[in-house]
């Protein structure tokens, strides 16, 4: 019986020792989030691509690790008996710690397919003009051609008539 009751003290050590190391990297998680999204501004200013890549994909990879780690703690504050109630409360404050900065993701993200959206454009618009300027070019040669080649039978057509 007092095995049992050892048994059931080591795992409820455990899971408060799994529940804190979780509740480490949930702001483990934060702080880095923090840290890819503090730059932001700055890099769409700059226009540097591969970052703003770079940025996304973390931050991307950040919010799916934080939501994973929610769950789990979820799970283990379910499992240790305390009422849904409570653990949706914690849940709801430990996203409102970071709901901040997952709107300044979102407006990142927004950016960032702007300007994407914008050098497309751009590139859309220089092949156009291109594209363009290659129809007065062609149109020009033919012009010329057809004054070098149909002019003169014209001007002897005209000597032939008077």
């Amino acid at each position: 019986m007092t095995n049992m009751m050892g048994d059931e003290s080591n795992k409820q050590v455990e899971s408060l020792e799994d529940t804190g190391r979780t509740e480490t990297s949930i702001q483990k998680e934060i702080s880095k989030l923090e840290y890819y999204l503090e730059g932001t501004d700055e890099l769409t200013r700059e226009i540097d691509v591969e970052e703003i890549k770079t940025t996304v994909k973390q931050t991307s990879k950040i919010t799916s690790k934080l939501s994973e780690l929610i769950s789990q703690l979820e799970e283990f504050k379910i499992d240790s008996g305390i009422s849904p109630r409570t653990v949706r409360q914690w849940e709801k404050d430990i996203k409102a710690k970071y709901a901040e900065l997952l709107l300044d993701k979102e407006k990142f993200e927004s950016r960032k397919r702007r300007n994407q959206e914008e050098s497309e454009r751009r590139k859309w618009e220089a092949e156009q003009q291109l594209e363009e300027a290659a129809i007065i070019e062609r149109h020009e040669r033919e012009q010329k051609l057809w004054e070098q080649n149909c002019k003169p039978s014209w001007k002897l057509l005209r000597n032939v008539w008077s």
